[in-house]
């Protein structure tokens, strides 16, 4: 639940900075300081953008490594089962 309020308070600071800058567009000076600030959000996007990437890769290897997990412990599951079959066909009753 921090994830998510963390995101909506950034989520939020970030609309209010894009209202700043287009009243700030309004003017020469204006104009400049929202070209600057343009290419620092596109720099952050960048960033950003990497960020995700990087989660998404987490996630395809925790993924990977849960789905090899689940492998692993049928072939257990089965080399055990077929031990025991193995077994009892070479069991003898004694008559």
């Amino acid at each position: 639940m921090d994830t998510v309020d963390r995101q909506i308070r950034t989520l939020d600071f970030e609309d209010k900075h894009l209202d700043k800058i287009r009243d700030q567009s309004a003017s020469a000076v204006g104009q400049m300081q929202a070209l600057q600030s343009a290419n620092q959000i596109s720099a952050e996007m960048v960033s950003q953008l990497q960020k995700l990437r990087q989660l998404q890769m987490s996630e395809m290897v925790a993924q990977n490594a849960y789905m090899s997990a689940q492998i692993q412990d049928r072939a257990a599951e089965k080399a055990a089962v077929k031990a025991w079959l193995d077994s009892a066909k070479n069991h003898k009753p004694i008559n």
